[in-house]
């Protein structure tokens, strides 16, 4: 029987072909696993590397959203490299722990850390060191650093994300902005106002930018403008008050230059004095001058109207309640001069006042006020009219000495809020009375109440009066002069005192030298309806002057006076000059000469500085001079006998002032009272100021110079942020200018509350919303409700956080938190925890939010262990 042959396909392997086959299938498979291994390492590397990047890209966010003002930066002993230098161990001041992460049983370390950082030569942004930071530095950039490190197979991996952020209100080169001053006259004519006159500029709502003229031709320029929207105006002596005609002005550009700003303002009308300078040395005397009034002549029933200002006194007879800052209650300056407790009662009188034939047509009564209230509380001031006994009533019976029913016999307004400032209230009280007289205008006063217990204060009160006075139409002609001087028999003619200096005493008008005999004298304030008038004249080495009081004037009116010289023989006269300080040969023109004196003549100085005061009285007196743009260096104490005394020179300082604010480094709120000081290169005290309640503060009289240091006194409270070196250095000023935007920023100084979050004993690590409330706070971020119908409990806005202010933080994921707070005052600590509750079937779930809060109470910062535990049901749900 034949054997089959087998088919050679189908045949077994041999030995040696099943272990070449072995070898093969091994090289494959031990190749399969590697390459699964490596696959399998490198979707785990991976998923390492993509969850460190999410780790540093939310804490990068997360520091961005605290914005620029409240990023700490980072103490430069705590800074990188190694990173071991923000350990705790190593850096306990570290504002941003170092967090540890656990992601699959993993360790990820997360470190944070700020810097300033500002531009090399090359135009690179690089982070900067607080050591390498000095005055004048940019630190409007921060960088923020995050790193995040861990471990994969024993090799150490690091993930770094760098992030800038910028502050917005980054301060700007400031822009100059000049012109000039016109005084127009009657006729149309325009003139300079003089440096005399006080002509200052005015930025509304901006007081650093304040400047006055430099000079007689009413030139100013102030400097530090910054870009923005400004309404002008311009005011001074002799002049109304204008505004700009092209308001508002438009500051576009910082660092440029805007000239032409011109100011064209009417001379205030006033009264004339008019007459003839004469002189004659064989007189033996000369009588008193007759004096006629002569009205210039103005269109038939023609009245002149006007408005007298009654400013409030202060105090009121047989009341003890009375301003506390006296010296400021005529004063536009911000300063408060009231008091401010609940239902506080001041009373005050008002100046009297008497125009001759005059009809009062109208009667107001208005009040500067400002407050530290919340919201406008209704009603926050009432002013109540009284007669001068100083009796008051409730708001709605009638007045002592008044009958009848009177609707409105109170002014009652609201408090402004602190972000409006000083605000000017008025109230027309003319229906009080059918008709009006003087006699009850000076019997009036006024008594103030605060109807709350929030901080209320006011600057200053006044009356206005309107009235009017009818002008008769002259049937003849004015008189040149009313004047025959009684006059010794001579055949020498009586000359002229050409050249002779005439002044009134009213402090609004201008000398005037006398011309073939004639001097007129114009726009003499006439409020007072009197005024003295004086003449000086040296003629043939002897000196001449006559002094008269009781002139009458009245507005639009020329008054004729003659004036005969007389030769100051005996009489007591100073002669003397007045220099500028810093060039000591420069004489100044226009300043006024004081003399403590009894009979006070204040001299102006000529051309070449030189003054002459006469008379004056026999005795020892101050000396002592001023003028628009300058300071006194010293009062002299001088003795004066009869006859000429030569004083010695008076030396004035060119100054100006410097103006900034002081603004809150965190929340960019301004701070008010807050010291600023300014020292001199010797260290010498120089001028301080306070600043007001938008933050602003303006220091006045600085003598023009250079290297100027300005400086915060600040409480233990505080620290200055900006700059670094906590002063500006150098500081210039230039005479009549104000050195502007010389600006400070600073902020509490810090400590921090740490504690845990424990629900039923079990750590809360899905981020706890946690926050501090100062104990004084009354609204909690529970209590804010968009549906509520008081609209501040609506949201959290900038408003309510300037007054209930909250410091908050996000639990870390190990339970813990630390919230860093202001010091030197307890906290409420606040925790938030929020879940989804379900319910109903698996088909149709219910999901409701469900949320706590618990609190602990009067916690101090840098305290530990203010852990928030208990079981849920000890929180409470809202």
């Amino acid at each position: 029987m034949k054997r089959k042959k087998t088919n050679s396909k189908k045949r077994a392997f041999t030995f040696i072909e099943t272990m070449i086959v072995s070898i093969i299938i091994a090289f494959v498979i031990t190749g399969s696993v590697n390459l699964i291994t490596r696959v399998y390492r490198g979707i785990t590397q991976n998923q390492l590397k993509t969850y460190s990047s999410n780790l540093a890209s939310e804490n990068l966010e997360f520091l961005k959203d605290l914005g620029f003002n409240s990023l700490n930066v980072t103490p430069d002993s705590c800074l990188p490299d190694p990173l071991s230098n923000l350990e705790p161990s190593n850096c306990p001041s570290n504002p941003y722990p170092v967090e540890n992460v656990y992601f699959n049983n993993k360790l990820f370390k997360v470190y944070k850390y700020v810097q300033y950082a500002n531009e090399d030569t090359d135009g690179n942004v690089i982070p900067r060191t607080q050591a390498e930071l000095g005055a004048g530095s940019d630190m409007n950039t921060k960088q923020i650093s995050i790193v995040v490190t861990y471990e994969v197979e024993n090799v150490s991996k690091t993930t770094k994300f760098v992030g800038l952020l910028t502050k917005k209100d980054v301060p700007l080169a400031g822009s100059t902005v000049s012109g000039r001053i016109y005084k127009r006259m009657p006729d149309d004519s325009l003139v300079n106002p003089g440096l005399g006159s006080n002509a200052t500029v005015y930025f509304t709502g901006f007081p650093g930018y304040t400047t006055t003229i430099s000079d007689d031709d009413g030139r100013y320029s102030v400097s530090g403008v910054m870009p923005g929207s400004y309404v002008l105006y311009a005011s001074g002596l002799g002049i109304d008050t204008t505004y700009y005609a092209s308001n508002p002005l438009v500051v576009t550009r910082a660092g440029s230059t805007i000239t032409g700003v011109d100011f064209i303002c009417p001379a205030v009308e006033g009264a004339e004095v008019g007459g003839h300078v004469y002189i004659n040395i064989t007189m033996a005397a000369s009588s008193t001058p007759t004096v006629t009034l002569t009205p210039q002549i103005l269109p038939t029933d023609t009245p002149i109207v006007g408005t007298s200002i009654l400013n409030a006194t202060g105090s009121m007879s047989g009341k003890s309640s009375t301003w506390l800052n006296p010296g400021n209650i005529q004063l536009n300056d911000g300063q408060a001069a009231t008091g401010y407790n609940t239902n506080n009662l001041l009373y005050t009188e008002f100046q009297d006042n008497n125009i001759a034939n005059s009809t009062i047509t109208a009667v107001r009564l208005k009040a500067r006020i400002a407050s530290l209230a919340l919201l406008g509380v209704s009603n926050g001031i009432r002013i109540h009219l009284t007669n001068d006994s100083g009796t008051h009533w409730a708001d709605t019976s009638v007045p002592n000495g008044w009958t009848g029913t009177i609707n409105t016999i109170y002014a009652s307004w609201n408090y402004p809020s602190i972000f409006s400032g000083w605000v000017t209230r008025e109230t027309n009280i003319t229906n009080l009375y059918t008709t009006w007289d003087w006699t009850k205008v000076n019997n009036l006063g006024a008594c103030f109440r605060h109807n709350t217990s929030i901080d209320g204060y006011m600057d200053y009160a006044y009356l206005e009066v309107d009235y009017r006075i009818q002008t008769p139409t002259p049937t003849v002609g004015a008189p040149t002069f009313t004047y025959t001087p009684t006059i010794e028999p001579t055949d020498t003619p009586i000359p002229c005192a050409d050249g002779s200096i005439v002044k009134s005493m009213d402090g609004l008008s201008v000398p005037t030298v006398s011309a073939a005999c004639n001097y007129l004298i114009q726009n003499i304030d006439a409020t007072y309806g009197f005024t003295s008038i004086s003449a000086t004249f040296s003629y043939g080495g002897k000196s001449y002057y006559k002094y008269i009081t009781g002139v009458p004037v009245a507005v639009s009116t020329r008054t004729y006076v003659d004036i005969w010289l007389e030769e100051s023989t005996g009489v007591p006269t100073i002669n003397g000059y007045v220099y500028d300080a810093i060039n000591r040969t420069l004489p100044i023109v226009n300043a006024s000469v004081y003399l403590s004196d009894p009979i006070d003549v204040t001299a102006t100085t000529s051309g070449g500085g030189m003054y002459t005061i006469m008379p004056a009285d026999a005795g020892t007196w101050q000396l002592w001079a001023s003028a628009p743009g300058y300071k006194v260096e010293n009062i002299h104490t001088i003795l004066v006998v009869p006859g000429v005394n030569d004083a010695p020179n008076l030396y004035l300082y060119p100054v100006g002032s410097v103006s900034g604010w002081v603004t809150d480094e965190v929340t960019g709120e301004p701070f008010s009272g807050i010291t600023v000081e300014l020292y001199s290169s010797a260290n010498t005290l120089i001028g301080t100021s306070f600043t007001e309640v938008d933050g602003s503060y303006i220091i006045k009289d600085v003598p023009a110079g250079s290297n100027y240091k300005l400086q915060l006194s600040l409480t233990t409270n505080y620290e200055c942020t900006y700059p670094a070196s906590g002063y500006i250095y150098p500081v210039s000023v230039i005479k009549s200018a104000t050195t502007a935007n010389q600006n400070f920023r600073i902020k509490l100084v810090y400590g921090t509350i740490e504690g845990k979050i424990q629900i039923d004993g079990v750590d809360i690590k899905d981020g706890v919303l946690v926050v501090a409330y100062p104990s004084s706070v009354t609204y909690y971020a529970h209590n804010y409700v968009l549906t509520s119908s008081t609209d501040y409990l609506q949201g959290y806005t900038g408003r309510m956080k300037n007054f209930y202010p909250s410091y908050g933080v996000i639990a870390q994921r190990d339970a813990n938190f630390k919230i860093s707070v202001p010091l030197n005052q307890t906290y409420n600590v606040y925790a938030y925890y929020s879940y989804i509750s379900y319910t109903g079937s698996v088909s149709n779930p219910v999901k409701t939010l469900k949320k706590y809060y618990k609190r602990i109470l009067n916690v101090s910062p840098g305290t530990t262990n203010n852990n928030i535990t208990g079981a849920l049901n000890t929180w409470t749900e809202y």
